[in-house]
């Protein structure tokens, strides 16, 4: 949580190069992944879910701002966070939800 929050700051207070915003919004989504897979551990779905959301929404800025970057690594991620975020809606009894998001791993 301390690391995403000092990550945070860093890309809001410093007008830093595009190519590191893109690292340091990579390294987010790793933590964000991360924390995921922690609430999800100790069965805190709806913390996984918000952690996954996060972690996707940034996914999807770095595809539209430096597509060039945009590697089998961060693919891999992407479908980590959407797995994590299907299963956790399912242990929440939210099936239609979960459903959508399973389909969408296809």
């Amino acid at each position: 949580t301390k690391a995403i929050e000092i990550l945070n700051k860093k890309l809001v207070d410093n007008d830093e190069e595009l190519e590191s915003k893109f690292e340091i919004n990579n390294l987010l989504c790793i933590l964000y992944s991360n924390r995921a897979s922690c609430f999800q551990n100790i069965c805190d779905f709806k913390s996984c879910i918000n952690d996954c959301n996060s972690g996707l929404e940034l996914l999807n800025k770095l595809k539209d701002e430096k597509p060039d970057l945009y590697s089998e690594q961060i693919k891999n991620l992407n479908l980590k966070l959407m797995l994590k975020k299907a299963s956790s809606l399912e242990a929440i009894e939210k099936y239609e939800d979960a459903f959508i998001e399973y389909q969408n791993l296809m």
